[in-house]
This record gives structure tokens, C-alpha cells and sequence, in this order.
């Protein structure tokens, strides 16, 4: 094609040629590559960390019942050697059969017994032990008071310990 003054105007085909896409392709899939370990990584640890928060969630709330409702709530914590599977999970007072008293799970639908995720596991249980249930439990009672006790979790390689102090509300969170 001629333009005025009889130069010759020559149009450029516009796309990429495959080599270019191929580079382009490579380029991020090595991104992509080395960004994978570090997301799953922080899903992990965003994870562990909830399932703490989680955990301290439901003491605080067995705490808050147990005033509320006038009875005693029990956070239970089992570390599971064999199956390594550590869980948690909230039984209420029901009636006293003779000198023993009798719990059932509370029936709130969130605080079935609940796993921790691989990430987390429970190192050491400073709390007295329910041996019917196989676990260790904190009380809470209706005055407000709970037992002292400690929990220490490992996450990853760092370590969470909660303590409760005893008194409404007092709970101490290190690590």
C-alpha cells in the first residue's frame, strides 16, 4: 500500500510469538512456584492460631455459663497418644447421684468436642483428671471462681501456654 508522496507504509502483525508466551509461562510458574510453600505456610499458622483463640473462646464462654446458668461447666482436654488427635469439649453439670455429680455435654451445637488441627498439640495439662471421661478438665463455677490450672500447646515450633487464675475472667496467654 502506497501512502501520499509514495511511501510505502508496511503494517506489523500485533500478537506474541510462542517463544515469548512460553518465557512469559515459564516466568510464572517459577513465581507461582515459590510463592506456593509460603502460602500454605501461613495457612497453617493462621489456622493453629485460631484453633488457640477457639480454645480460649470456649473457657471463656464455660465460664460465663456457669454464672449464668447458676451449675458448673467443665472444659475437658484429652491428649490422645496413639491417635495424636488432642480435642476439647464442654460438659454441664446435671445432678448429683449420691455423692458423685453427673455432667452431660452441653448441648449448644459449637461446642461438640472439638479436634485440633495437626499443627497443634497439647505438651502439658496442669488440671485435675476425670477418669471416667479419660481426660483432664478446668471447672468453671457459678460464683464466678474456676480451677487453676495450665495448658500448654505446641504450634509448629512455638509454644502457647493459658492459664486461668481462678477468678471471673482471668486468663493468662503467653507465648
Amino acid at each position: 500500500m502506497k501512502a501520499r508522496g509514495g511511501a510505502e507504509v508496511v503494517f506489523a502483525r500485533a500478537g506474541f510469538s510462542l517463544i515469548e508466551l512460553m518465557v512469559v509461562t515459564a516466568i510464572i510458574a517459577i513465581l507461582a512456584a515459590s510463592i506456593a510453600p509460603m502460602f500454605v505456610d501461613s495457612v497453617k499458622s493462621m489456622r493453629a492460631d485460631r484453633s488457640v483463640r477457639d480454645l480460649l473462646n470456649v473457657m471463656k464462654y464455660a465460664q460465663e455459663r456457669a454464672v449464668a446458668d447458676g451449675v458448673e461447666y467443665r472444659v475437658y482436654l484429652s491428649k490422645d497418644r496413639k491417635t495424636r488427635r488432642n480435642s476439647y469439649w464442654v460438659m454441664r453439670f446435671a445432678k448429683m447421684d449420691g455423692f458423685e455429680k453427673v455432667f452431660f455435654r452441653a448441648p449448644e451445637p459449637y461446642l461438640r468436642k472439638t479436634y485440633f488441627p495437626k499443627e497443634i498439640e497439647i505438651d502439658r495439662i496442669a488440671a485435675r483428671k476425670d477418669k471416667e471421661e479419660g481426660a483432664q478438665f478446668i471447672a468453671f463455677y457459678a460464683n464466678g471462681a474456676c480451677d487453676y490450672a495450665t495448658v500448654a500447646l505446641r504450634k509448629n515450633r512455638d509454644r502457647v501456654t493459658i492459664r486461668t487464675k481462678g477468678r471471673l475472667g482471668q486468663f493468662d496467654v503467653a507465648g
